[in-house]
């Protein structure tokens, strides 16, 4: 601080030199020099200060309440596949499949035993009908009844170029056409030219099937009722049995006027003898 001396001709006092600071009055009486004045307005606030450090951390408040779900985040990538699991109880069996397709041909086996003989109604009865249709053919019967299981034919003339026999097929004409008939079918024939002396196929040991327990059945009768497959004339032939071969047996029913019929042993369904006395 520096101080320098005015005089204005009475008294000479010191100033101060640094007008920021006023010298403290001494007057003991309350001039208006020392008198302080009222408070002035409050001035404009001044720009604001820097920033200052950034205070210590005060302790952790109490956990708030639980915040409302937020939504779903995106998928995460996939993780690396897990140790596979205990096998799981076994299910219930499912729906059929649909079926595969055929496998490849296995190798073929070893041969196995040789079988019974076979039933083939052309080896025991077929044949020896048609062995009969062809003896009326050989003796040009003219009037011939033919029954098969479901049909009769009247008065067949065995005499005529149209009746043939072949491949156990006949064919002759009748109700205005031609008739084909399979041999096997037939269920008799009746005529004059069957007689006791009407040649027959002879029983073959080694032909094994049906007609084989009824024919030795029958070779021990003389008279007997058979019933067929035929529910018309030779549904039901009782008579005397004349003639007994494979296959074949021939019945020669009472009263007179009535023909020998030859009935294929295949067809019969049953039979009927006399009680014994």
């Amino acid at each position: 601080m520096a101080y320098g001396r005015i005089s204005n001709g009475k008294t000479t006092r010191k100033i101060n030199s640094n007008p920021k600071k006023k010298k403290k009055c001494k007057c003991k009486k309350k001039c208006k020099c020392c008198k302080r004045g009222p408070r002035g307005p409050q001035g404009p606030e001044g720009p604001q200060g820097p920033v200052g450090p950034q205070g210590d951390m005060g302790a952790i408040g109490p956990q708030g309440p639980k915040g409302d779900k937020g939504p779903q985040g995106k998928e995460g990538e996939k993780g690396p596949k897990g140790n596979k699991g205990d096998t799981g109880p076994k299910g219930d069996k499912g729906d059929k499949g649909d079926k595969g397709d055929k496998g490849d041909k296995g190798d073929k086996g070893d041969t196995g035993p040789q079988g019974p003989p076979g039933s083939s109604e052309c080896d025991c009865c077929a044949t020896p009908m048609q062995a009969v249709l062809e003896e009326l053919k050989t003796l040009k019967a003219t009037s011939v009844d033919l029954g098969t299981v479901d049909q009769i034919f009247n008065n067949i003339d065995f005499s005529s170029d149209d009746v043939t026999i072949s491949d156990f097929l006949i064919t002759f004409p009748a109700q205005g056409g031609i008739q084909i008939i399979p041999i096997c079918s037939i269920v008799g024939v009746q005529s004059s030219a069957i007689t006791d002396e009407f040649p027959l196929t002879p029983a073959d040991p080694n032909c094994k099937c049906c007609e084989e327990a009824l024919r030795e059945r029958l070779a021990t009768l003389t008279t007997v009722s058979v019933h067929t497959t035929d529910g018309g004339t030779f549904g039901i032939v009782t008579g005397t049995i004349i003639g007994l071969g494979q296959g074949i047996v021939i019945l020669d029913p009472p009263g007179v006027g009535t023909n020998p019929a030859a009935i294929s042993i295949c067809q019969i369904t049953g039979m009927q003898v006399p009680r014994p006395l």
